[in-house]
C-alpha cells in the first residue's frame, strides 16, 4: 500500500481564495508544458513519438469505483467536489471495454479524501510488448516510474506504477495492469488514484505579534520507546527567529490525511507556545509528520517546520543561550 503520492489537481472548481485552485492552475500549466495533456497518438510501432495524446480522459469520482468490491472508508463530508480529470495515453489500436471486467486497482490508500477512476482496454499484441510501450510512453510524456507488481491475480497479474514528475507532494498515482484474455488478446487496466484535500483551516494560521516562543522538545537517546526520554525546555526571544517560525508554520498548505504519512525523522514530539505581549498565547503541537495549531486539523509538514525546530533546539544546546531546563520523562506518556 502506497502512502506518499504526488498531488495533481488536473482540473478543479473551488472559490478563488482556495489554495487548491492556485496549485491547480500552476500544475495544469506545468502539465501542458511537459506534455502530460496529450495532443496525438503514436503509430503501432515501438516509437512513442506523438503518443501523449488525449487517448483516455478519466473523470475521477469520490472514493473507490463500484467495480472495486473491497471494504472502503466513506468519502469525507468536506472532500472537494472537483471535477478532477486525468488524461493518459492509450496503446495504438486498443479497444475500450464497455464494462470493467475486473478490479484494475492493485493497491489503494485508506483515506476519506480519495478520488479515483478506472478503465479497461483490449489489444491483440502480447502483454510484454504492451507493458514496454506503456513504460516508455509514460516516461516520455513526463511521468515518473514508481514501481511495478507481479502477482497471481486472475486478470491483471502484472503492472506498472507511475506518478507525475511535476508534483512534490506525491499524492496522484497511475496504475496500469496487464493480463491475457482467453482468446489470446492482452487486457489493459487503468487505475488513477488522487488524494484531493480541503483547504487549510483559517483558524490554523498564526497572527502575531509574539514576543516569546516556549518549546518543550522530546528527545530520546534510546532505541526502545519503553526507556526514558529527555524533555528539553527552552525559550526563544529573538524577533527574527520568531517571525521565521511563524512564516514556516503559515506556509503549510495541506491537512494531514491518509497519503501524507512520511515523517521527517529525528527526535520529538515538541510543544510550542507562542506568547503575545499581553500574555495571551497559542499552542502548537508538532512531530516529524505534522503540526496542529490549537485544536484545528493537523497540517502536513513536509520537512518545512520540523527541521527548523530541531536546529533551534540543537543551537540552544550548544550555545547555552536559551536552554531553560532538562528533565526526564517516560516516552510512553507522550500522547
Amino acid at each position: 500500500m502506497r502512502c506518499d503520492w504526488p498531488a495533481v489537481r488536473l482540473r478543479g472548481g473551488c472559490c478563488r481564495e482556495d489554495p487548491t485552485v492556485r496549485r491547480t492552475a500552476l500544475l495544469l500549466a506545468s502539465l501542458l508544458l511537459s506534455g502530460l495533456l496529450f495532443a496525438g497518438q503514436a503509430p503501432a510501432s515501438a516509437s512513442t513519438t506523438g503518443a501523449c495524446g488525449t487517448g483516455l480522459t478519466l473523470q475521477l469520482q469520490p472514493g473507490l469505483p463500484g467495480a472495486v468490491l473491497q471494504r472502503w472508508v466513506a468519502p469525507a463530508a468536506d472532500i472537494p467536489a472537483g471535477p478532477f480529470y486525468a488524461s493518459l495515453p492509450v496503446y495504438p489500436g486498443a479497444r475500450r471495454l464497455a464494462r470493467v471486467r475486473d478490479n484494475p486497482i492493485w493497491s489503494y490508500p485508506v483515506t476519506p479524501y480519495l478520488h479515483s477512476g478506472v478503465a479497461e482496454y483490449r489489444v491483440s499484441e502480447n502483454p510484454d510488448d504492451v507493458s514496454v510501450w506503456y513504460s516508455d510512453t509514460l516516461a516520455a510524456c513526463g511521468w515518473k516510474s514508481d514501481g511495478a507488481w507481479t502477482s497471481n491475480a486472475d486478470v491483471f497479474p502484472d503492472g506498472i506504477v507511475f506518478v507525475s514528475r511535476s508534483n512534490p507532494h506525491l499524492n496522484l498515482q497511475v496504475q496500469v495492469g496487464f493480463g491475457a484474455a482467453t482468446n489470446g488478446d492482452t487486457l489493459i487496466g487503468y487505475a488513477v488514484l488522487d488524494e484531493t484535500l480541503p483547504p487549510r483551516p483559517v483558524a490554523s494560521y498564526l497572527h502575531g505579534p509574539f514576543t516569546r516562543v516556549n518549546i518543550a522538545y522530546g528527545r530520546s537517546p534510546f532505541a526502545l520507546p519503553s526507556q526514558m526520554a529527555h524533555i528539553i525546555h527552552l525559550s526563544i526571544t529573538d524577533p527574527a527567529t520568531i517571525r521565521r517560525l511563524v512564516r514556516r508554520i503559515n506556509s503549510l498548505t495541506d491537512i494531514l490525511a491518509g497519503l501524507r504519512s512520511r515523517p521527517s525523522g529525528g527526535d520529538g514530539p515538541a510543544w510550542l507556545t507562542f506568547v503575545r505581549p499581553n500574555g495571551g498565547h497559542i499552542g502548537v503541537f508538532g512531530t516529524g509528520l505534522g503540526l496542529q495549531v490549537q485544536h484545528t486539523r493537523t497540517l502536513f509538514d513536509g520537512d518545512r517546520v520540523w527541521p527548523l525546530i530541531s536546529r533551534l533546539v540543537k543551537r540552544c544546546l550548544t550555545q547555552h543561550a536559551c536552554l531553560l531546563s532538562l528533565t526526564a520523562r517516560d516516552s510512553t506518556s507522550y500522547g
